[in-house]
């Protein structure tokens, strides 16, 4: 009787035997199928996770229910994506050191579920500004943490999973989270009332539990001892892995693309803020964006997986221009456009935007994992990380043009860098064979 494992790995495979292994060991060959299974199981707890515990729609929702002041909601975005991404040199000559990979994973989604347990239980002082400083504490180590993962993972993917099926392994979990997604926002948009604090922290512990069963999963993914050759202090490995982006013109490429390319990100919370200025009721609002996410993952995730693999750069334009055509359309069309047919055309344009950023995550994660090798892989995901952290942080200044030039000034801006964006990912390298 096959193995669980073995039935979905086989469910998804549609490559010949010969390139069945490709750019991994033997041995890793062998148990591909339970660790392709066990880090998609990974993924898609963490995936549901993300959804219930977001930094751009749940933490806002929960400040605002205990009257914290606006100061605290403008840290959670910067926060929640740059400190994740700034400290990932330092951790990569820590993990270059290190034979088995998965168990810096395990500590990171560990620490990143106690932290949405913590939540909650900030709740309890004395005043909304002490909750809230105890949340964004929490939140701060939660993205430190998540830096952890972020590094790791990748790795153990390149190690563990051969070249052509990453891109779907990822394509897999963000569709499924979709699903979760999607159910989660229907509720919502029966529920037809606001949003109450009890929910709320409901969907906080539930987050937790999730990312330690992620914690769980990823802790019994069969990876083999690699290669600790060329470990340094992090210092000495933070210079070197720099100095890549002067010496290795393909990775300098990619990181002048991808950033860019963060536009698609910040595109959706924008446009959420469209919808939430005019449109009536709360939770319907909620409901709303969650649903046009939980949506867009299911739709698209597998269908730019399966791209990725076979042409991870043309994935990056492809969302680039998708994201460019979406802001074009919403600054060309009248006004209360966002809010038209109850919010349902906005709703629409926040979905498209979403297919876009599903597709700018899985191709930059597919193509650098395929650019790099076993011996430098580490270091290139580092080293374009932290360049994006860095850039992801300025991107509060988004705040300063929204309030002097108003959304139509951002969203404009965000316009020109998705084009250029997309303009450079067509002539990066290709790597997929």
């Amino acid at each position: 009787m096959p193995l669980p494992s073995n039935t979905v790995f086989e469910l998804i495979g549609d490559e010949e035997d010969a390139r069945a292994c490709r750019d991994i060991s033997e041995d890793a060959c062998d148990a591909q199928p339970q660790s392709f299974t066990l880090q998609l199981l990974a993924q898609l707890a963490s995936k549901c996770a993300d959804t219930l515990g977001s930094s751009r729609t749940v933490l806002p929702w929960l400040l605002s229910s205990i009257a914290a002041q606006t100061f605290f909601v403008a840290w959670l975005v910067p926060i929640r994506e740059s400190l994740s991404l700034i400290p990932q040199l330092a951790i990569a000559a820590n993990l270059r050191k290190r034979p088995i990979r998965k168990n810096v994973y395990v500590l990171g989604a560990g620490l990143q579920g106690l932290c949405m347990l913590a939540m909650p239980l900030a709740l309890l002082l004395p005043t909304a500004s002490l909750s809230a400083m105890a949340i964004l504490a929490s939140l701060t180590l939660f993205s430190l943490a998540r830096g952890l993962c972020s590094v790791a993972s990748k790795d153990v993917l390149g190690k563990t999973v051969a070249k052509g099926r990453r891109g779907r392994l990822g394509g897999l979990a963000s569709s499924a989270a979709g699903i979760f997604t999607i159910g989660f926002g229907a509720f919502l948009l029966l529920s037809q009332g606001k949003t109450s604090l009890t929910l709320l922290v409901g969907m906080l512990c539930t987050a937790g539990a999730l990312w330690l069963a992620s914690a769980l999963f990823y802790w019994r993914v069969p990876e083999r001892p690699g290669a600790t050759e060329g470990g340094a202090s992090a210092l000495e490995s933070a210079l070197n892995s720099a100095a890549l982006l002067k010496t290795d013109k393909d990775l300098r490429a990619f990181v002048i693309a991808r950033t860019l390319l963060i536009g698609t990100a910040y595109a959706i919370p924008f446009l959420v803020v469209m919808v939430f200025t005019n449109a009536e009721g709360s939770s319907r609002a909620l409901a709303f964006v969650m649903l046009a996410e939980g949506l867009a993952a299911m739709t698209s995730g597998v269908i730019w997986g399966i791209y990725s693999d076979r042409a991870s750069h043309k994935v990056l334009a492809t969302s680039g221009l998708l994201t460019a055509a979406t802001l074009l359309t919403v600054l060309l069309a009248p006004e209360d456009m966002m809010t038209a047919f109850g919010g349902l055309a906005g709703a629409i344009a926040i979905y498209v935007a979403a297919i876009a950023h599903q597709g700018t995550r899985l191709g930059r994660k597919t193509y650098v994992v395929d650019l790099a090798n076993g011996d430098n892989r580490a270091a290139y995901v580092a080293i374009s990380n932290t360049v994006i952290g860095v850039f992801v942080f300025l991107g509060g200044t988004l705040g300063w043009i929204a309030q002097h030039f108003g959304n139509d000034g951002v969203l404009g801006l965000l316009l020109g860098m998705t084009l250029l964006g997309a303009a450079l990912s067509l002539r990066l390298k290709p790597v997929q064979a």
